[in-house]
C-alpha cells in the first residue's frame, strides 16, 4: 500500500492505492486552524450554500451525535458536502476524514484493505465515509456488515455513508442487506432533489450569475422571464450539479446582457439530442 502526500486547497491528502481500480482519499481537514480557514477550504458556490441551508439543523444534530449517519439523495445533490460538514462539526482537532468509494469496491481490494496491518480502517478515531454504499454488491454488503459488527467499527470510528436511493426501500425489495442498513442508519438525512425545490431555482440561478460572470469575464445581468420559466420547468435529473454546469455553459455562450428563452430552448434541445 502506497501513501502519497499531496497538497490541495489547504488540505493534506493521502491517496492510498488499493489495486488498479480503487483509491481511498484520506483528507486531513485543517481542524487545528480557525473556522475561517475551514470555511475557505470547503468553499462552495453560493447556490450550493443556499441549497443546503434547509438542512443546517439536521447537519448540526448529526454532527453532535455519535450515531452513524446515512445521507440519502439523488445524484448531484451534494451528499459529499453534507458528509464533510457533519465531519467538521463532530471532529476533534486532527481528526481525519477517510473516504471510501463503494462504487469501485471489489472483494479483492476489500480483502487487501482488511489484510493490510497498516490500513487506517483498523485504527481508531477516524471519520469513515462510505460513499455510494448502495452500489455495493450483495456479497460485499454481507462482508462489510460482518466487519462492522465484529470489529465494533461504529464505536472505533465516526461512520457516515451515502446512498443515491432509499435504502429502506431496497431492503424491502431484497436488494440491500437489512443488517448493514440498520448498522448505518442511526441518523438519516434525506437531501431533496431539485425537482422538489423548483420554486427555489430562480434564486439559485440569480446567485450563480455573478460568480460565473467573474469566472468567465462576462456581463450577463440575468434571464428573461420566459427563459427563467423554462429553467424552472426543466426536469434536472442530475439536480444542482447539473444546474450549475448548464448555467455556466449558457453564460459562456451568451452574447447579450440577458439570456433569452430562445437561447435556453436551443440549449436544452441540443442536450436532449445528445442524450437520446
Amino acid at each position: 500500500m502506497e501513501r502519497v502526500p499531496a497538497q490541495d486547497n489547504g488540505q493534506l491528502h493521502f491517496i492510498i492505492q488499493l489495486g488498479d481500480k480503487i483509491q481511498m482519499a484520506v483528507d486531513r481537514l485543517p481542524i487545528a486552524q480557525g473556522p475561517k480557514d475551514i470555511r475557505q477550504a470547503q468553499s462552495l458556490p453560493a447556490s450550493s450554500e443556499l441549497y443546503l441551508r434547509p438542512m443546517d439543523k439536521l447537519i448540526q444534530t448529526a454532527g453532535s451525535s455519535a450515531l452513524p449517519v446515512l445521507i440519502q439523495g439523488a445524484v448531484g445533490t451534494h451528499k459529499g458536502v453534507v458528509a464533510r460538514r457533519i465531519h467538521t462539526k463532530s471532529a476533534t482537532e486532527g481528526t481525519t476524514l477517510m473516504r471510501l468509494q463503494c462504487r469501485d469496491l471489489t472483494e479483492k481490494n476489500w480483502d487487501m484493505l482488511l489484510n493490510n496491518a497498516a490500513s487506517p480502517i483498523h485504527a481508531t478515531g477516524y471519520t469513515v465515509y462510505l460513499e455510494n454504499v448502495d452500489t455495493l454488491p450483495k456479497d460485499l454488503q454481507q462482508q462489510v456488515g460482518t466487519y462492522i459488527e465484529d470489529t465494533k467499527m461504529t464505536h472505533r470510528h465516526r461512520v457516515i455513508s451515502s446512498s443515491c436511493c432509499d435504502l429502506s426501500a431496497e431492503v424491502a425489495r431484497g436488494q440491500f442487506s437489512s443488517r448493514l442498513y440498520l448498522q448505518l442508519s442511526g441518523f438519516t438525512i434525506n437531501v431533496p432533489s431539485l425537482a422538489q425545490r423548483k420554486e427555489d431555482i430562480p434564486a439559485f440561478v440569480n446567485m450563480m450569475i455573478p460568480q460565473y460572470n467573474t469566472a468567465l469575464a462576462k456581463s450577463t445581468v440575468g434571464m428573461e422571464p420566459d427563459a427563467m420559466e423554462l429553467m424552472v420547468e426543466f426536469e434536472w435529473p442530475l439536480n444542482l450539479v447539473q444546474l450549475e454546469k448548464v448555467l455556466r455553459q449558457m453564460i459562456a455562450a451568451s452574447s447579450g446582457f440577458y439570456i433569452t428563452a430562445a437561447e435556453v430552448a436551443v440549449f436544452f434541445s441540443s442536450r436532449r439530442r445528445h442524450t437520446s
